[in-house]
């Protein structure tokens, strides 16, 4: 077809050329006789003007193609409409023989696309952890920070708890934000491991970490993970720390976390807390209609029969949601002598 002859660099009507389909379908020979023909190695196609050596990278089975674009000419740290280099897409992917490949030809390690994100950063995200050991041996720098944090960051807000270790053991700052993110993931394991890093224990004041601990006990009782409740509570959290006026024990309440409403009551969290509106966890509970949480708070001696600010009682509620069982938990108790003849 070349021989008719024919532009090797002709486009389809949705922009793509020949020599990307061959890099996409891993035809190598194809590829090579179109590159020999004159096809562009840097001509971006689809919505993300990806450069063939971008395409190749996640193909799989694919490191011959890199090894062929890249002594054909292309250029290592092109960037497609993203920002993204053929790197940050091996690394985005998993591909961490491609990954090592672009390394050891010259690719630059810390290029940030166009969100701020290096390599690194994605694959810790995206739970790539030999990839993020590839990178860390390359000297990726881990204290880069971008809009959403560093690579700890990104990784133990996904709960990648491996990653995490790596990232900590080549230094890896411990902030408070760090903490917190994952808290609010419910990431035991993750914010366990920081927790016990050096670079937490000596680089904050005892106010900070308790601060932090306290504000990230109240979000974590909300998603639910009591195992993580109790690693805070014992780093001497406050239990009575509010976010937007809720403390943990009425967010627990409120979603249903039966387990760490256990965990808060057995710590002592004030059962008749109210918000700036009189609402108790007792009536958050009645909303919802969780009775085992309601049994769990009259059990522990919650104040059936406090009234909000609107004049609403725990009753009130669960006979306005239609909780029945719950309505059945809260109805007053007879004394004995009501019974008496």
């Amino acid at each position: 077809m070349l021989q008719l002859p024919q532009d090797p660099n002709l486009t389809s009507p949705s922009g793509e050329t020949a020599l990307a389909n061959a890099v996409a379908e891993n035809h190598l020979e194809i590829a090579r006789v179109l590159v020999e023909a004159g096809s562009c190695l840097h001509a971006g196609v689809g919505d993300c003007r990806s450069p063939p050596l971008s395409i190749a990278v996640n193909v799989p089975g694919g490191i011959a193609m890199v090894k062929f674009l890249l002594e054909a000419g292309a250029s290592i740290d092109t960037r497609n409409a993203h920002g993204s280099t053929a790197l940050a897409l091996a690394a985005a992917h998993g591909c961490t023989e491609v990954v090592r490949l672009l390394l050891l030809e010259g690719a630059r390690i810390d290029v940030t696309d166009n969100n701020g994100w290096t390599a690194l950063t994605i694959a810790s995200f995206r739970g790539h952890a030999e990839v993020v050991q590839v990178l860390l041996d390359f000297g990726s720098n881990v204290h880069y920070v971008n809009d959403a944090g560093t690579a700890l960051t990104s990784a133990s807000y996904a709960g990648h708890d491996a990653i995490v270790r790596l990232l900590l053991q080549h230094s890896a700052q411990v902030n408070d934000y760090t903490v917190y993110s994952a808290s609010t993931k419910g990431h035991v394991n993750c914010v366990r491991l920081m927790l016990e890093a050096p670079s937490w224990r000596n680089a904050h004041s005892a106010f900070v970490r308790r601060s932090t601990c306290s504000m990230s006990l109240t979000r974590a009782s909300r998603h639910g993970s009591a195992d993580l409740v109790q690693v805070l509570l014992e780093e001497r959290a406050d239990i009575e720390v509010r976010i937007r006026d809720f403390t943990a024990l009425m967010e627990a309440s409120l979603y249903s976390r039966v387990d760490v409403v256990r965990v808060l009551l057995k710590a002592g969290a004030d059962k008749d807390a109210t918000d700036r509106d009189g609402t108790t966890a007792l009536m958050l509970a009645a909303m919802t209609g969780h009775a085992e949480i309601v049994h769990m708070l009259l059990e522990a001696g919650a104040a059936r029969n406090l009234v909000s600010k609107d004049g609403t009682t725990a009753m009130m509620e669960a006979t306005s949601w239609g909780h029945i069982e719950v309505m059945d938990l809260l109805k007053p108790r007879k004394r004995k002598r009501d019974t008496l003849p």
